[in-house]
């Protein structure tokens, strides 16, 4: 039984570098086409300008997020008797407690983006506590997918199974604590 310990999964350094160049790259182009078709006017240029927005915010965002976990050491992700802290992305929400969780399960909701799905049950209720930034940012990336939070594995400095198994062990026991 696990309880009274917190465990602490670190995002892995090599994997969040290539993040981060690959987030810098993409600012990089989506400036550049702004910058080549700012004289421009009319459907194309709004259309472009829109798109080019939402890149810069999303590269940029993700990109401060991975500069500032390799430079702070933040843990991705921190497991204790409370629930589960999600700090894995820039679109982490932070805390969702055990008492909060309908499900848990792997997925693979992306091509090569093994993920750890959280079912809370209120997703409302999860996001008040997280930062009107975080909200937005969930909001945008998430689209359709409303009510799955996604821990990715991929950034992480463990296995899935292994991610899976701690995980596990703390939700066994929450969830026979909360169902008295």
């Amino acid at each position: 039984m696990v309880t009274g310990e917190e465990i602490i999964i670190h995002a892995s350094k090599w994997k969040m570098t290539a993040i981060a160049v690959v987030c810098f790259f993409s600012l990089a182009i989506f400036i550049f086409v702004l910058e080549i078709y700012r004289e421009e006017s009319g459907i194309i240029f709004v259309e472009l300008l829109f798109v080019s927005s939402l890149g810069i915010l999303l590269s940029g965002s993700i990109f401060l997020h991975a500069v500032r976990t390799l430079v702070k050491a933040e843990p991705a992700v921190i497991i204790n008797d409370e629930g589960i802290y999600d700090n894995a992305t820039a679109f982490g929400v932070g805390m969702i407690k055990w008492e909060e969780i309908k499900e848990i399960y792997p997925c693979n909701p992306w091509l090569f983006h093994r993920c750890v799905c959280i079912v809370p049950q209120d997703i409302g209720l999860v996001l008040s506590r997280a930062s009107l930034a975080k909200r937005i940012l969930f909001k945008i990336h998430m689209g359709f997918i409303r009510d799955v939070i996604f821990i990715r594995q991929n950034i992480l400095a463990v296995s899935m199974e292994e991610l899976l198994l701690q995980i596990g062990e703390y939700f066994e026991v929450n969830l026979r604590k909360f169902a008295r």
